[in-house]
Parts: structure tokens; C-alpha cells; sequence
């Protein structure tokens, strides 16, 4: 549901606050595209293989600012 809420939010609620000249700081800026992009194969990910058994497992990058 957060997820949901911020990624069809986020960019009126930022105009918004442009608009009013109350912007965010940056880094919370950053936190919020960090988050949007955590979890996302498009955005990296990691092949994982088991030696013994070759099955394999992707595995999408998590950001950390």
C-alpha cells in the first residue's frame, strides 16, 4: 500500500510543495527515489547459483542511500 500511495503520488506532491517554495531537502528527495527504485529488477539484480545443484535464484538490488 505505501508503495502504491508514493509511486502515484510522489511527483504532485512534490510539484506541490515547489509550487508553495516549501521544497524538500535533498537527501529525503533521495530517500523516496531509493525506495521507489528498491526491489525492482529493472534497476539491478544478482544471478545467484547453488554449486551443488545448479538451480539458480535472482535476487533484485536493494538501494541504500
Amino acid at each position: 500500500p505505501l508503495y502504491k500511495l508514493l509511486s502515484g503520488n510522489l511527483a504532485t506532491f512534490l510539484a506541490e510543495r515547489e509550487y508553495e517554495d516549501r521544497s524538500l531537502p535533498e537527501y529525503i528527495r533521495k530517500e523516496f527515489d531509493a525506495y521507489l527504485k528498491c526491489g525492482i529488477l529493472a534497476h539491478g539484480f544478482l544471478r545467484l547459483s547453488c554449486n551443488s545443484c545448479d538451480q539458480e535464484m535472482i535476487v533484485a538490488e536493494q538501494y541504500y542511500i
